[in-house]
């Protein structure tokens, strides 16, 4: 029996083995692999997805690759995106006591982070963001509170409507993980969502809920 060594590699849409995710599997001349029962080999198909890829072709006979040399080389073959994958499902602004002053609230309690992932070839041309009231503040009576909730992002403040507004462009062209919600500072002028009502507001008590919609869009505006 001759030995033998399958290389299986993960490489992405330009055609560029990734680093670290490489799996060498020793074996015969003349074996067959089944790469889906291949514990390595599929712990690293975990790895790219929990990492932001797509597969997008798997090798040809994933299940019995002939191992017809004594080096065979597969691959499997990825597509990075562009995606939000972790985004805050409450904001809490806590409780107000309005007294005709105007009222703002720096840093909401939040329960999960703010995380776009981009994990395609050519980052480059890095990415936006925007936000949208897509349901208004309202209570339970159905009034609202109008123009109360504001993103800031490096001193320029966009107040939140129905329309898709862009809070966050990302140009530094670099793949990977980033969690926004990390710049979210708690004080004045700080990045972050805010809540503020103004002394001319009306205001009526009560609980008051919306929700935001945010989507990540390539490139720049």
């Amino acid at each position: 029996d001759m030995d033998a060594v399958l290389r299986v590699e993960f490489v992405n849409e330009a055609n560029q083995v990734l680093s670290g995710y490489t799996v060498t599997i020793n074996t015969i001349v003349g074996n067959t692999v089944d790469l889906t029962t291949n514990d390595a080999v599929q712990t690293q198909v975990e790895n790219v997805t929990a990492a932001g890829y797509d597969i997008a072709e798997r090798p040809v006979n994933e299940n019995a690759i002939t191992i017809d040399n004594t080096a065979v080389t597969v691959q499997y073959k990825l597509q990075g995106v562009l995606s939000l994958t972790s985004v805050p499902n409450a904001l809490d602004f806590g409780t107000l006591t309005y007294d005709a002053r105007t009222k703002r609230v720096e840093d909401p309690s939040f329960d999960e982070q703010l995380v776009v992932t981009d994990t395609r070839a050519d980052a480059k041309n890095g990415w936006r963001m925007t936000a949208s009231l897509s349901t208004p503040m309202r209570n339970s009576e159905g009034q609202e509170l109008i123009n109360a909730l504001r993103y800031m992002n490096q001193g320029k403040e966009t107040i939140l409507n129905q329309n898709a507004q862009i809070v966050y462009t990302n140009t530094k062209g670099i793949s990977g993980s980033y969690a926004i919600s990390n710049d979210w500072g708690t004080t004045a002028n700080t990045d972050g969502i805010k809540l503020q009502i103004n002394s001319s507001d009306t205001v009526y008590k009560g609980d008051y809920v919306g929700v935001i919609t945010w989507k990540v869009m390539a490139g720049q505006p």
